[in-house]
């Protein structure tokens, strides 16, 4: 049998259900990890000498005192969350290599960690940025957002200086009526006060509808005061048809 078997059944069986991220399922990894490293006898030679400036494409990936290793004198370190916070900032597409070496240094080869931070220089090419602020939004009704929830979003187009009072003084007052009826949980206007270069353009507000889970009947309003106002709804703005999105994961 393999040695640590039954340390790393125990780690893995009372851990997995428990998870809550993609980090903690990581860390769960690097513990069976240094488990295995702990009973398996794993000696790694250099098989050429370094040279003078370090700089080597023949040395051992991830050995010590490779590029990366720790206990160099000077050397640099960050910690995971640090790490995750620059990737979520978008700031590491062209230094994520550097910040990566520092943070999985003795946990990775040099080889893997470049294979993880190509892919993520990848995809900031297309990561499109936008700064969003809430103009005006309803109660959050049914407690926290949790996975399986589902909103839809409509995308805008802002045509008059009325557009924000049409949709918190018109609009919202609906929106309010359907949460009180259990037909709606959240609106929410937010608009687009900066973005990327390469972001999309050609809308400048969104509208945010989270949803009931069993709505009834919508509750509208009717009446010659009611079409003249929404008249002045649709005048305001363009509006895109909704789409629907699904809440997959939830950290509160």
């Amino acid at each position: 049998a393999l040695p640590g078997l039954r340390e790393i059944r125990n780690l893995i069986f009372s851990n997995v259900k428990n998870l809550d991220c993609t980090q903690e399922a990581f860390d769960v990894a690097l513990k069976v990890f240094h488990i295995l490293l702990d009973n398996l006898d794993v000696h790694i030679e250099n098989p050429t000498p370094q040279p003078e400036d370090g700089n080597s494409d023949e040395s051992v990936e991830g050995g010590e005192g490779s590029e990366g290793a720790g206990g160099s004198e000077g050397s640099k370190s960050i910690s995971d969350e640090e790490l995750n916070e620059a990737i979520q900032n978008g700031t590491v597409s062209q230094d994520g290599a550097e910040l990566a070496q520092m943070a999985y240094k003795g946990k990775m080869s040099k080889r893997a960690i470049q294979k993880m931070t190509s892919s993520w220089q990848d995809s900031s090419k297309e990561r499109r940025v936008y700064t969003l602020k809430v103009v005006d939004a309803t109660i959050l009704a049914g407690g926290d957002i949790k996975s399986g929830d589902k909103v839809t979003i409509n995308f805008m187009n802002k045509k008059t200086e009325d557009f924000e009072n049409y949709e918190t003084k018109v609009w919202k007052p609906v929106a309010e009526k359907n949460i009180l009826l259990g037909n709606l949980r959240q609106w929410a206007l937010v608009e687009a006060i900066g973005r990327s270069d390469n972001a999309r353009t050609g809308w400048t507000n969104m509208v945010f509808n989270l949803q009931a889970d069993n709505p009834g009947e919508w509750a509208g309003n009717s009446g010659f005061k009611w079409e003249k106002l929404w008249e002045g709804v649709e005048s305001a703005r363009d509006m895109t048809d909704p789409s629907e999105l699904t809440c997959v994961m939830s950290i509160n």
